[in-house]
C-alpha cells in the first residue's frame, strides 16, 4: 500500500516550500520494488506529522546515516574543546532512497550548522505520485520516530 498522510493543524504552507539545502556527498539508495514497507510516522513540528511508506531496508541505512551524523557532533564538540585544535568541517547527513515504485524519500542535516544534536534540523523531503512536501523535524524526533519505527517492526516479524 502506498501511503503519504499529511496532518496539518496549524503548519503554514511555507513550511512545506522550503527547499532541502544541497551540497555534501550524495547516497542513493534504490530498494527493490518486492520489499515489504510499512508506514513511519515522522513528527515534524509541533502540530505536524508526516506518515509514508517505509522499508526496514531504508529504516537501517537511515539510522546508520543518523548514527554518523551524532558521531559528527561529538567530533565537532571534542573539537572545540582543545584551544589549539583546528575547526572541524564534517560531512553532512544526506540520505535518499526509492523506498518502492512511487515513494522516495530525502533526509538531510548539516552538523556544522547547530550546536549540538539536540538543536539540529533535518530537512526532510517526501515524493509520493504527484505530490511532494518538504518540512523539518529535529534530529533527536527523527532518531526516536526510526526506533519506534524498528520496534513496531521487529513485533510484526
Amino acid at each position: 500500500m502506498r501511503l503519504l498522510t499529511l496532518l496539518a493543524t496549524t503548519a503554514t504552507a511555507a513550511a512545506f516550500h522550503r527547499a532541502a539545502p544541497t551540497g555534501g556527498q550524495r547516497r542513493l539508495r534504490r530498494l527493490h520494488a518486492g520489499v515489504h514497507t510499512s508506514p513511519l510516522t515522522l513528527p515534524c513540528g509541533e502540530t505536524t506529522s508526516a506518515t509514508f511508506s517505509f522499508s526496514a531496508e531504508a529504516c537501517s541505512g537511515l539510522g546508520e546515516q543518523t548514527n554518523d551524523c551524532v558521531r559528527a557532533f561529538r567530533r565537532i564538540k571534542a573539537a572545540s574543546e582543545d584551544p589549539d585544535a583546528k575547526r572541524v568541517r564534517e560531512e553532512s547527513l544526506e540520505y535518499h532512497a526509492n523506498v518502492d515504485d512511487d515513494t522516495w524519500v530525502s533526509f538531510e542535516c548539516n552538523p556544522n550548522v547547530a550546536p549540538d544534536p539536540m538543536h539540529a534540523d533535518v530537512f526532510v523531503k517526501v515524493r509520493s505520485g504527484g505530490l511532494e512536501v518538504t518540512s523539518t523535524c529535529t534530529l533527536v524526533k527523527l532518531i526516536e520516530a526510526l526506533k519506534l519505527y524498528k520496534a513496531a517492526n521487529a513485533a510484526a516479524a
